[in-house]
């Protein structure tokens, strides 16, 4: 009996971390049902508005940013989906984060790869936050067109949104999406079409809106991204700096890790997911109306 459960949770585990689409759909579950729940947290004190499209704005941000800490990988769908920047952040990432893991550990720590190291933990997600927050505070304008004034923080917020857009995309369309850049003219329409979309959005936002909350929402996906991860067996040292049996690089998971990609994540996971994306934004397009 003994060997037949151990069968069974080795069937389940894996070291890998759990799929694009999983992470998105976690991360766009998460926020919905919290603004169901918690609206005035949501809109008053997170957001800062009601308006629907700073909303929008909002998801597609979690989205993109619940995919970018696998950014320190070798090889994920945010590398591959950004191209050669991809590549140069993906680099930068894994150097930073073998410098972080080597210069601070404790007694016990066997630091090898930078992936799942600083940049899974929520003092990365917290630092990330606070950084994106500080561009998109910098309200010196830049240049004026047709008496539109563009400044700093419009230009960072719209790189943001961009780049979540097309991780959004291709997280949970990867087939469709995959074939629309699959030539050099298909990658610039599809790169025109994105940019116009992410200005679109960008313009239709309330005249004279503060973006301090765009770091708040980046560090809100990126953490369900981390919480994601601790439910593959690798698990992620999300508590980083802080000691944990002589480790500061601990890994936490869940007690029974599941396998990316496998029976529980399709037939489990994303179906629950699916069902409180669905509920929740039934019971908030009812607020709205």
């Amino acid at each position: 009996m003994n060997n037949v459960l151990q069968l069974i949770k080795d069937k389940i585990k894996s070291d890998k971390a759990l799929m694009g689409p999983t992470h998105a759909l976690s991360a766009v579950a998460f926020a919905l049902l919290i603004t169901w729940i918690a609206s005035d947290f949501m809109f008053d004190t997170v957001l800062g508005s009601r308006d629907i499209v700073v909303f929008i704005v909002a998801i597609i941000l979690i989205v993109g940013s619940s995919l970018m800490p696998d950014l320190d990988a070798v090889n994920s769908t945010s590398i591959n989906t950004l191209g050669a920047v991809g590549s140069i952040l993906s680099k930068m990432m894994r150097a930073f984060s073998s410098f972080v893991q080597n210069i601070i550990k404790g007694p016990y720590d066997k630091v090898s790869d930078p992936h799942r190291g600083f940049w899974h933990t929520l003092l990365a997600a917290f630092l990330v936050g606070a950084f994106a927050s500080s561009l998109a505070s910098i309200d010196v304008e830049l240049f004026t067109f047709r008496g539109s004034s563009f400044t700093v923080s419009y230009l960072i917020v719209l790189l943001f949104v961009y780049i979540s857009i097309h991780l959004t995309l291709v997280s949970l369309f990867k087939k469709v999406y995959k074939k629309s850049k699959s030539g050099f003219a298909e990658k610039i329409i599809t790169n025109m079409i994105v940019l116009a979309l992410a200005i679109l959005l960008i313009t239709l936002l309330p005249s004279g809106l503060s973006y301090s909350w765009v770091g708040g929402v980046i560090t809100f996906g990126w953490i369900a991204h981390l919480l994601g991860d601790m439910m593959t067996v690798s698990g992620v040292p999300i508590l980083f700096p802080l000691k944990f049996k002589g480790k500061r690089w601990w890994d936490f998971r869940i007690p029974l890790a599941i396998k990316a990609g496998g029976p529980i994540e399709k037939a489990v996971l994303i179906p629950i997911f699916t069902i409180i994306i669905i509920i929740s934004l039934y019971n908030i397009i009812l607020m709205f109306l």
